[in-house]
């Protein structure tokens, strides 16, 4: 066979492959006739050049449209989102069918060779993949060129339409290619450097927002606004999404959560619509469900922190300008806890399903925050009975010591150290009662009770008892304190320690009995 003639069929061989898809009938069959015939060889490197120099071609003619120059792509940085994603679009609108046109090719050369494991075959499958590999890096390029704006103050919904366009490109490739990713260049690697970029930019940006709003929080109760109802159900029934609620539903003065009503304040509604996002980004981008976990952590981790710094630590006096941190700013930071502890577990459910097994350890460390949590509002009940132990201690103190004024000891009214424990407890309980849920309120309840039946009982007991006038009209005081505190609605509790002391030991120093 002559020179030219092998030159000619090389030649037909390279322009009926490079546009297979679109190929007649009888170019199929002058293509079956040259690949039996044989001495294809050569020409496949012509083929995978053609191929390389048509999808470098499509490539740029989108770009052509937009004006962009052969090899300056930083335009791209500076359009508007909407057009960037219909450029993606139709990148991958013209590269698709050219690279489905060379695996027709190559499947139309293995069911005329019938010979799957041919040298031949072999050089196709990877003019394939080599066209595969060109399309991949012309779609990283761009991604790299916009990747400012992917990664900068982008919303998720934003992002998420990028990603789904190039990941559906890539999956169809891996199609193209029978079923396995691509082995040469990987497009997914690129989009995942990608999304991690941009979801440690989302992260900054929230614990920047967060960290701003809890300096300036006041720890005051917010109203919840049916958004923020919205958002806390999401979380709950795990059912993530855009988010629409009514213009005209009214504003509510408690957050429900698991059938139980929470007074909360301002900087819990935006943590919780954080890790709402986080959750819908684990569904959007399920490929980095472990950075999300650490992420929602590490938020969990600084609003807990945070909140002891604030409160407990008394920073917010600092930062917010309050006077002082009083029972009522404890309650509502305690409340905010609570609100999140009930709202881990659908976290962790929610995360647990993009989660693989060999990272499933990581899904502990919210359950070690979970106990952070329990331990901090625990702390926070005890900073509630220490307040009302040192007013105990105040008013106690002042009746006690040398030159003291104890001439209230012959006024028939009630001492005036009694009526200051009566007003700071009544005080207290109506914070608690107004912010606190019922087995919350009984735990601390109980603490106070202890410090009137044990604390209080300890100061009077350094009297001098052996005043029968002092110790009838502590009598008539501690019957006064008991009888003012049950008659409070909800203040369920025994007085048996103080009812011990004056029925007693009181009841001794006067030579009476009496309650």
């Amino acid at each position: 066979m002559s020179e030219q003639v092998h030159h000619k069929m090389a030649s037909d061989f390279v322009s009926i492959g490079l546009a297979f898809s679109s190929s007649s009938p009888d170019q199929r069959q002058i293509l079956g006739s040259i690949l039996l015939g044989g001495g294809v060889g050569p020409a496949i490197k012509s083929l995978r050049s053609g191929a390389g120099a048509q999808i470098r071609a499509a490539a740029q003619q989108v770009l052509s449209r937009a004006g962009a120059a052969a090899d300056d792509l930083s335009w791209l940085a500076e359009i508007e989102h909407d057009k960037f994603v219909l450029l993606l679009q139709q990148f991958v609108a013209t590269q698709l069918p050219l690279l489905q046109s060379l695996q027709e090719l190559h499947l139309f050369a293995q069911a005329t060779l019938q010979q799957p494991s041919s040298p031949l075959m072999g050089q196709l499958a990877e003019v394939v993949q080599a066209g595969t590999d060109e399309s991949h890096k012309r779609c990283a390029r761009m991604l790299g060129a916009r990747a400012k704006m992917l990664h900068t103050n982008l919303p998720l919904s934003s992002f998420h339409s990028v990603y789904q366009i190039v990941q559906d490109f890539a999956g169809h490739c891996d199609k193209l290619l029978g079923g396995a990713q691509a082995q040469g260049f990987s497009l997914r690697g690129a989009l995942l450097s990608h999304a991690k970029t941009f979801v440690d930019g989302l992260h900054k940006n929230k614990l920047d927002k967060l960290g701003a709003l809890l300096e300036q929080e006041t720890w005051d109760q917010a109203e919840v606004h049916p958004r923020w109802q919205a958002v806390a159900d999401r979380i709950r029934n795990r059912s993530l999404g855009e988010i629409s609620v009514d213009p005209s539903a009214p504003v509510a003065r408690t957050l429900g959560v698991d059938g139980k009503q929470y007074r909360v304040c301002g900087s819990l509604l935006l943590m919780l619509e954080m890790v709402a996002e986080y959750m819908l980004c684990a569904d959007q981008l399920p490929a980095l469900c472990t950075d999300i976990v650490q992420r929602v952590v590490e938020l969990l981790k600084t609003y807990n922190s945070k909140t002891c710094q604030l409160v407990l630590g008394a920073g917010a006096m600092k930062l917010a300008g309050l006077k002082s941190i009083t029972a009522r700013h404890l309650v509502l930071a305690s409340q905010c806890l609570s609100v999140t502890l009930c709202s881990i577990p659908p976290v962790r459910a929610h995360l647990g399903n993009y989660m693989p097994a060999r990272y499933e350890p990581l899904l502990v460390e919210l359950d070690r925050i979970a106990k952070d949590y329990v331990e901090h509002r625990s702390e926070i009940y005890t900073k509630i009975v220490q307040i009302m132990k040192d007013r105990i201690d105040f008013w106690c103190n002042s009746i006690k010591g040398a030159g003291q004024d104890m001439s209230w000891v012959k006024s028939p009214d009630h001492g005036p150290y009694m009526l200051g424990i009566l007003n700071d407890t009544t005080k207290l309980f109506k914070v608690l009662m107004l912010y606190l849920p019922p087995e919350q309120l009984k735990l601390i309840l109980q603490q106070i009770t202890s410090l009137l039946n044990h604390h209080l009982v300890s100061h009077l007991s350094g009297l001098n008892l052996s005043d029968p006038q002092l110790a009838s009209h502590l009598q008539l005081d501690i019957a006064h304190l008991i009888s003012s505190l049950e008659a409070l609605k909800g203040f369920n509790t025994q007085f048996v320690g103080l009812r011990d002391f004056s029925q007693n030991k009181l009841a001794h120093a006067t030579g009476a009995s009496s309650e």
